[in-house]
Formats: C-alpha cells, sequence, structure tokens
C-alpha cells in the first residue's frame, strides 16, 4: 500500500495518492500491531506507540511534504478541479481512505460511472510478519429519534438488526428490495457488512453484489475480511479527550499537537513513544472511573 501511495501521485495528470482524511497513520499502527482492538495499538489495556506509529507518522509527514494528498480548498487542488469538489468523487484520487459504505453511495452511482470512476474495493492490508494485525473499519452507529412514539422497539428493531444472525439475513433480504419515493433500488450493492463469519450470511448477501463490468472479486473481498478494527473513538473509553487535549493539544517543543511538531521536524517522534503509552492509560482510567461511578462495577 505504502508503495502504491509513492508511485500514483502523478502532477502531470493531476492525480493525487490519497484523499485528505484518513491516512498512514490511523490505518499503520492497527496493520502493525499484534492482538490490536482498537487505534495506536490498543490491546485493552494499554497503547503501543512503539509499534507502528512512529513509522507511519513520520511516513505521512513526508507524504504531505511532497503533495502525495489530495487537500480540498488548497490552491494545488482548485488549479485542476476549480469547482473544488470532493477529492474523493472528483476523479483525481487513487486511493480513497474510506468506509465501505462508499462503494454503495458514490461508486456504484450512475453519476461516477458516467464521469468514467472505476473505484474498487480493497481491505487494508496487514503488515508483514504480524499474524494478528487489524484492518480498519467503520462502524456503523444506530440512534433512535426523540420523536419516536415506540423508543424501546426502536431499540429492539436495530439491535436486532445489527448483532445477530437472523438480523443480518433480514438486512439480506432488505438491501434487495428497498426503494426511494422515485421507485429506485436505495442499494445497489450491501450497504454494509457483518463482523462476523458467517457462511450463510455470506450467501445471502453474495448475489446482492453486481458485477461491475471492470471489476468483480466480491468473495475474494469478503474472504479478506479477518479483523475490523475501527476509530477509537468508537470503543477506547477517554481516547477522544486523549487525543484532542494530549496528542493534538499539548505543547511539544513550542508546537501545539505531536504531528504539528513532527511535521515541522521539531521533535524526534521515538522520544515521545512511551509518554503517549502512560498519558493515554491514564486518559482511559480517568474515563473508567466516571463510567463506574456511575453504572458500578
Amino acid at each position: 500500500m505504502l508503495d502504491l501511495i509513492e508511485t500514483m501521485t502523478d502532477p502531470a495528470q493531476g492525480i493525487w495518492a490519497y484523499n485528505f482524511f484518513m491516512g498512514p497513520v490511523t490505518l499503520g499502527p492497527i496493520a502493525l500491531t499484534d492482538n490490536v482492538i482498537g487505534e495506536f495499538g490498543w490491546d485493552g489495556e494499554n497503547y503501543h506507540f512503539d509499534t507502528g506509529w512512529v513509522e507511519m507518522v513520520e511516513k505521512q509527514s513526508e507524504y504531505a511534504r511532497l503533495g502525495y494528498q489530495a487537500i480540498q480548498g488548497s490552491d494545488a487542488y482548485l488549479a485542476v478541479v476549480p469547482d473544488d469538489m470532493w477529492p474523493g468523487e472528483s476523479g483525481h484520487v487513487a486511493i480513497q481512505m474510506d468506509a465501505y459504505w462508499t462503494m454503495n453511495n458514490i461508486y456504484t452511482q450512475p453519476a461516477a460511472l458516467e464521469r468514467g470512476l472505476q473505484m474498487v474495493p480493497y481491505n487494508s492490508p496487514i503488515g508483514e510478519g504480524v499474524e494478528e494485525g487489524g484492518q480498519f473499519g467503520w462502524i456503523d452507529m444506530v440512534s433512535v429519534s426523540a420523536t419516536t412514539e415506540h423508543p424501546r422497539e426502536a431499540y429492539e428493531v436495530a439491535k436486532f438488526l445489527t448483532w445477530g444472525k437472523e438480523g443480518w439475513l433480514e438486512r439480506a433480504n432488505q438491501y434487495g428490495v428497498l426503494t426511494n419515493e422515485a421507485g429506485d433500488k436505495i442499494y445497489r450493492l450491501p450497504g454494509s457488512l457483518p463482523m462476523i463469519e458467517d457462511d450463510e450470511v455470506v450467501a445471502a448477501l453474495s448475489p446482492l453484489f453486481p458485477d461491475l463490468g471492470y471489476w468483480n472479486d466480491w468473495s475474494g473481498y469478503l474472504a479478506n475480511i479477518q479483523n475490523p478494527v475501527t476509530f477509537g473513538g468508537r470503543t477506547i473509553p477517554g481516547f477522544n479527550t486523549f487525543i484532542a487535549d494530549y496528542y493534538h493539544g499539548s505543547d511539544y517543543n513550542g508546537y501545539v499537537g505531536i504531528e504539528a511538531a513532527i511535521n515541522a521536524g521539531a521533535i524526534d517522534p521515538y522520544d515521545y513513544t512511551d509518554a503517549l503509552d502512560e498519558a493515554g492509560r491514564q486518559y482511559y482510567q480517568d474515563a473508567m472511573k466516571v463510567f463506574y461511578s456511575v453504572y458500578g462495577e
């Protein structure tokens, strides 16, 4: 993946390697750490900033300096895409690190296909020599409207459709038949995928994947989903506060935020791995104290 990033930017054709939303510093530590269940090598009790993060934060800093990222609104981007279209659907980004459902919402829609966008879904790779590394994946968020007359039933439906085999078989049925007010199918392919390996569920979903014409290896794609790991804010207590206050908010040799200091060459990231591990663990423990005070242990 890094080799592709380093070879796919082509200024002469107005092509950038990847979009600005996410990069190696998010995917890398997950893919390069064994027994990982969260961002930055989180194993359930501790972060591991010494595995993957240093290499990837330095890579990402290098890639930004070399102009491999498409930055919406920048002078370089506006020179190629004057209407400032979102890079992911502009046709000028080779790798879009994004949620799986972008395939349904954008890349299988007529507007994209008629413009010649031919995007192929790939699973995030796991590092060489890493046996239990993770693959970054988005987790759907479900909410219940405050105006619903039946909040408990709404919650039960959401739980049924999300966490059980029978619910996923029903999802497969609904993905195939749901339409909008115009009568068009809402889902050109399944809108999301389960974090389970079940032959019956896969068999129910498989007929719903379209032959894109230029690519049709959905079975290979599904077989390669091994260990999905999502954003730390979804699963790690205290993560968002840790990132906002300490990672991005603290002073590092005169720069606010550790990545800003690394980008400026003001610090060596190797010197901060232990401090980041300790700070992250402290924010986790503080969040758990609040949790236990409300719900008990």
